[in-house]
């Protein structure tokens, strides 16, 4: 990084801190409102200060962290270095014994049971779905639960990139053909990262299950079944899957279509030991108080993917433990392969930063699809929300900035080359591999974050050029759809495309539609400067001094306009939200609203901000400086 790069990001930390301050002091602070304020035409007023807010209070902190054995040493990943205590300590070989990240991510029985915890019928929509521990942690690059349900088998409904509409396959056990009746016990539910286990109890017999998804979409089953009262039974199980109907030897086959034709996924379902009976796939076996050991596999298999046929054949051929033992160690030295080691001086703190990797890692897509939708690995939004799961690339450079800390740099790459190939030489646009969900432009800054990344990880020079295309692509792109009156700035009319709608109150001044407004000059513009500052860099890294100047140009035009246009000095006298000037503030940017095009807007929220925190606001001009009390120069030094 340049100097010029470290004293931007200084300044901008600096900024960044002191618009904290404002916002806590002239925002949150504010005075209530009352219902005869022009501001506040709906009487809600500010119903909590930042003060009267506190600091929130933990529990349980000093079991947010699981105990270690593991020496400190700076001169060795401290990750595997406690990966090498749990596996000399025995982790992974059986349910509970876990290792360190599955212990802390780990949740048990159905929460949330505790006393005092959410009460899920008063504090939720009435038709929320109930969590109680049910969402399937385990998952492979493409293949993971959209809703699991107890019992044996995978029951649910089982997605591949999306949602496939039914179980992947049921696994019904009979004694003497009549259908046995097993009840969970729900409190030895153990669900973590790597996999679920849970026991069931009936007719005399106790089922241990443990079920997970390899990375390669591969869904295992291990059931280890013994009788409780001392005699020997037999029983017979039955497999069947309706994305499986297919007889084929030992195995059951089918084809699915993934949702929008994404791609086309082959299923093989087979079980140790079980053969063809009918349509389906039986076994027998004695049950004995020693434990019955049962492994069932189900394979996701693409041709984009052979690793998916391999990691079934092997799966099937392993024993159901060296099938567990394997899951659980892939797994979790993958953290030690990837992440950094984080501490705090509170545990709480840090159990929040390890589930923030793990969720990045869970809402990661890896199909590695041919064509112009899921071809990189990419990063979603709410893989299991009905209304995302979909690469949305307004939270797209939120996914890069973090997972740029991963040592594989693809975690954060592939999610900008997607972005930028699924944008076909304009601006950025959310994945058409899910056309339902959002499939607009909004606010973003890959290309900020994008570059960001490169300068961690670095490599080719052409991989700068790509991405200083992609950059510019997009600039280019939100200009000729957004700036309508041709300022260089953004404009908007609906507050959903800042990516802050329900915050963006300035949208509802004079207005009480609530998703449309009059078009306004917005200051989401910074991350077009962000944008074309990141385009000049990659250019002048991959060599072409042309295409850098050109950008920088465009980022100087962009700071000139959001400065001459969205700027309002020092004022008099107050405007209608009791504020006196020295702040960016979104503009009407036509005469629509009845006031004259260039009208400033009053209210004032955390979006105005944005041209601070990019660095687009100058730091040596007393006119700058009076943003809030004590100005910049009193507390940027």
């Amino acid at each position: 990084m340049t100097q010029k790069s470290r004293l931007s990001r200084a300044i901008t930390a600096c900024v960044t801190s002191t618009v904290t301050a404002a916002l806590a002091g002239s925002v949150l602070m504010a005075t209530p409102a009352n219902a005869a304020d022009a501001w506040d035409p709906y009487g809600e007023g500010l119903q909590n200060t930042n003060a009267s807010l506190g600091y929130p209070a933990f529990v349980n902190g000093d079991k947010a962290i699981p105990a270690t054995t593991a020496a400190y040493d700076p001169t060795t990943p401290y990750l595997g270095r406690i990966f090498a205590a749990d596996a000399a300590a025995g982790a992974g070989k059986t349910p509970g014994n876990d290792y360190w990240l599955d212990k802390m991510l780990a949740r048990d029985g159905v929460q949330p049971d505790e006393p005092g915890g959410l009460d899920f019928v008063s504090d939720q929509p009435s038709d929320v779905n109930f969590d109680n521990n049910g969402v399937f942690f385990s998952r492979g690059r493409a293949l993971y639960m959209q809703d699991s349900e107890a019992g044996l088998g995978f029951r649910g409904r089982v997605a591949y990139i999306e949602d496939l509409g039914s179980s992947a396959y049921s696994l019904n056990a009979t004694i003497n053909g009549v259908s046995l009746t097993l009840q969970e016990t729900e409190s030895k539910r153990h669900n973590t990262p790597s996999y679920w286990y849970t026991e069931y109890t009936g007719g005399g017999m106790l089922v241990k299950q443990t079920k997970f998804m390899t990375r390669q979409n591969v869904a295992v089953e291990r059931l280890q079944i013994t009788t409780t009262d001392g005699s020997t039974k037999t029983v017979s199980f039955s497999l069947t899957s309706s994305l499986a109907p297919t007889l084929a030897g030992t195995e059951l086959t089918g084809s699915v279509a993934t949702a929008h034709n994404v791609t086309k996924v082959a299923t093989r379902l087979s079980g140790d030991q079980f053969t063809a009976s009918g349509t389906a796939l039986a076994r027998t076996v004695d049950v004995s108080p020693s434990a019955t050991d049962i492994k069932v596999q189900m394979g996701f298999t693409t041709t984009e993917i052979p690793e998916s046929t391999t990691e079934f054949e092997a799966v099937t051929s392993a024993s159901p433990q060296a099938a567990y033992e394997n899951q659980t160690s892939s797994y979790n030295s993958w953290w030690v392969q990837n992440i950094p080691y984080l501490e705090t001086p509170s545990g709480e703190i840090d159990k929040t930063l390890f589930y923030r990797w793990w969720l990045l890692r869970t809402n990661f897509l890896d199909a590695q699809v041919p064509g112009n939708d899921f071809q990189f690995p990419t990063s979603l939004e709410g893989v299991y929300g009905s209304a995302y799961n979909n690469a949305i690339v307004l939270t797209a450079g939120m996914f890069i900035e973090d997972m740029k800390y991963f040592r594989d740099p693809s975690s954060a790459y592939g999610t900008w080359l997607s972005a930028g190939e699924v944008a076909r030489n304009s601006k950025y646009t959310d994945n058409p591999g899910n056309p339902n969900n959002w499939n607009s432009s909004y606010a973003n800054y890959i290309s900020e974050a994008a570059w960001n990344s490169y300068e961690l990880h670095g490599g080719d020079p052409s991989i700068a050029k790509k991405l200083a295309a992609y950059a510019e692509d997009d600039v280019v792109g939100q200009l000729k759809e957004f700036d309508k009156n041709n300022n260089n700035l953004i404009e908007y009319s609906n507050p959903a495309l800042t990516g802050n709608d329900v915050d963006a109150v300035s949208f509802s001044w004079r207005n009480t539609a609530a998703w449309t407004s009059h078009p306004m000059d917005r200051p989401e513009t910074a991350y077009l400067y962000s944008g074309a500052r990141a385009a000049a860099e990659a250019y002048r890294t991959s060599g072409d001094t042309a295409g850098a100047e050109r950008m920088e140009q465009k980022a100087a035009a962009i700071k000139k306009a959001v400065l001459d246009v969205m700027w309002e000095d020092k004022r008099l006298t107050a405007d209608e939200a009791g504020l006196f000037g020295n702040m960016i503030k979104a503009s009407y940017s036509d005469g629509s609203s009845g006031l004259a095009a260039g009208s400033k807007i009053p209210w004032k929220e955390v979006n105005m901000y944005y041209p601070y925190t990019v660095g687009l606001m100058p730091t040596r001009r007393r006119r700058f400086r009076q943003e809030v009390p004590g100005g910049f120069q009193a507390v940027c030094r």
